[in-house]
């Protein structure tokens, strides 16, 4: 198994023991990277510990995902989260060079992502937005494929406090 595919299903634990020098940078046939299987993973606890294991041994943040996405669209778009931990890992996915202005699959930007958080308060995600709002080149008005910009998607998702954030940025 490759070691992308255990860093998105296993344990750091398996990680370390399957890990060979090289593996921290590779770039799989199918675009996957040991990053990208980190931040896959579906248990919070394993996600960070290995995304932050593979950054501390030179993974690449700015290098995009299998599916044509972000670092930060997949912390994002992860259904299982813990917000303090999602705040630290974002802020130094983006400090080593996560884009903050790509644009993936479907035109969906890291706004769009944060647009959908809405089972946690206004108050709750403020740092978490201040860390990807704060990103270097990040989009906030840019619609997706089906012309709905983060600002609308944030209020059809009940989050008016964001969406009038986003709105105050693009003035």
């Amino acid at each position: 198994m490759e070691i992308w595919m255990i860093a998105s299903t296993k344990s750091l634990d398996d990680v370390v023991e399957q890990f060979r020098p090289g593996d921290e940078t590779r770039v799989w046939s199918n675009g996957s990277t040991l990053l990208s299987g980190a931040l896959s993973n579906t248990n919070p606890e394993q996600r960070y510990a290995i995304a932050h294991w593979a950054l501390d041994r030179g993974a690449d943040p700015s290098v995009p995902t299998t599916g044509g996405s972000s670092v930060l669209e997949l912390v994002l778009a992860a259904r299982r989260r813990d917000l303090e931990q999602d705040v630290v890992l974002a802020r130094r996915l983006i400090e080593g060079g996560a884009d903050g202005g790509f644009v993936g699959k479907g035109g969906a930007t890291a706004a769009h992502y944060l647009a959908r958080l809405n089972t946690f308060s206004e108050e709750e995600l403020a740092p978490l937005e201040d860390v990807v709002l704060g990103a270097p080149g990040v989009v906030v008005d840019r619609p997706n494929a089906a012309g709905i910009t983060p600002a609308e998607l944030a209020e059809n998702f009940g989050r008016s406090g964001f969406a009038a954030r986003l709105r105050e940025a693009t003035t």
